[in-house]
């Protein structure tokens, strides 16, 4: 089942034709370099979603040192979960993003990916490889779907 059939499922079996600024407060002092932002920080919420399949329980303990310095050490790891209110945008961004053609979404969600916990931006190189395009022209059709997205909401 594709994403927009789970969608139109739960909407009962059909899109709803209602004003995405009615729905979603959100958009109402929206700009496109924030409609880029929000679609930015969905991917990285994205990223720090819990998996969807649990990894296997080991039944062996793991080994850990006794003494009560070392819970600062290198190799203690802490997961950092999203927020409900990330997670709200992220639901959102999914759905603001279905107002996109197919190409277009997949694009804005490759650039999104690509710049998720990066301080440099997207990889416009590596998107274009995946896509088979120069750097130059996926950056160009990431703009033009982003303004399409903004006057199309």
């Amino acid at each position: 089942m594709t994403l927009n059939a789970s969608l139109d499922s739960m909407a009962g079996g059909h899109r709803l034709e209602t004003n995405l600024y009615e729905q979603f407060a959100i958009l109402r002092d929206m700009d496109m370099p924030q409609l880029a932002e929000l679609f930015f920080e969905a991917a990285e919420t994205n990223r720090a979603m819990p998996p969807y399949k649990r990894k296997q329980k080991l039944t062996s303990w793991p080994e850990y040192s006794h003494d009560w310095l070392s819970y600062a050490d290198d190799e203690t790891h802490v997961t950092i979960r999203p927020s409900a209110a990330a997670v709200d945008r992220w639901e959102q961004a999914i759905y603001i993003s279905r107002e996109l053609p197919e190409l277009d979404r997949r694009l804005v969600w490759l650039v999104s990916i690509s710049a998720a916990y990066r301080q440099r931006g997207p990889n416009w190189r590596r998107c274009g490889r995946l896509l088979h395009m120069d750097a130059r022209t996926v950056k160009r059709r990431y703009k033009d779907a982003l303004v399409n997205l903004y006057y199309r909401i």
